[in-house]
């Protein structure tokens, strides 16, 4: 998690994507609101609120605030492999649903200790944003996926010399029979 992560400019500010990272939701005119510390004044905890869009990817959430303020807060990152108890409320006054949930601190990511975020969506986007977090919490759950691991990924990725490139053709005498090239082999291989 990060406090004000790096955001892409060029496009109207949004989360700069890792290469491996997906963009799977956007919703605008969403209150992100996150607090730690136990929520006792002095008690040296953590509190942001702001309204902005809300950026969902494979392995993270990005909120990014609509406007600049001085107290240097534009945006928050939360992984997902830190997100715990997600849940989706509606609230009775106006209407308005809700994602709540806890988030467990990382080192330098601005919260002192376990916190509580909340999303307030005023688009009408909370169901269908809710629905593809809980898959891409379960994936990341299912299979551990971090970014300490896209970045590994990354440094791992094979050089073109080591990625055969395949071609498949389609017979037009039979449109369900595929032909795909393998550069290994000499004669085409069917499939279907």
């Amino acid at each position: 998690m990060a406090l004000n992560p790096s955001l892409d400019t060029q496009n109207g500010r949004q989360p700069c994507l890792e290469e491996y990272e997906l963009l799977l939701h956007v919703s605008a005119q969403t209150e992100f609101v996150i607090e730690s510390g136990g929520g006792y004044p002095g008690a040296g905890g953590s509190y942001y609120s702001r309204c902005g869009r809300i950026f969902l990817t494979g392995t993270r959430l990005v909120f990014v605030s609509d406007d600049h303020h001085s107290d240097g807060f534009e945006a928050f990152e939360l992984p997902l492999l830190s997100l715990r108890s997600a849940k989706l409320v509606k609230r009775f006054v106006m209407k308005r649903r809700v994602i709540s949930g806890s988030v467990e601190p990382t080192p330098n990511g601005g919260l002192v200790g376990v916190g509580s975020f909340r999303l307030t969506f005023h688009d009408g986007t909370a169901k269908e944003f809710f629905q593809t977090l809980r898959e891409a919490m379960l994936f990341v759950l299912q299979f551990g996926v971090s970014s300490q691991q896209l970045e590994a990924r990354r440094e791992e990725r094979p050089t073109e010399e080591k990625v055969p490139v395949l071609q498949a053709f389609i017979d037009p005498n039979d449109p369900f029979s595929i032909f795909v090239t393998d550069p290994t082999q000499t004669s085409p291989v069917m499939t279907g």
